[in-house]
């Protein structure tokens, strides 16, 4: 069974559909959610979710969804694709 739910994500005051926003499924500036940092990464979102709760990616849970820092999100994708620090 399959339902169309829309994935709003709070941001400065103002509710965004994720899916409204172009090429990067969060828009630039705007904060990731476990399930586009996972499509953007080539990852699971239970792996971002992993991450997150072991406090490799910094982010916060709001009921059952994390939201992650733009910044955060954008070194991790960095890192995965081999362009960050080591």
């Amino acid at each position: 069974m399959t339902c169309a739910i829309y994935d709003f994500v709070y941001n400065e005051g103002t509710m965004m559909d994720n899916q409204t926003t172009g090429g990067n499924p969060m828009g630039e500036g705007r904060d990731w959610t476990a399930q586009t940092l996972a499509a953007a990464a080539g990852v699971t979102d239970a792996y971002v979710r992993h991450l997150c709760i072991l406090g490799a990616i910094k982010g916060e849970k709001f009921g059952y969804q994390w939201r992650i820092p733009y910044a955060v999100g954008q070194r991790f994708i960095e890192e995965r694709q081999g362009g960050g620090q080591q």
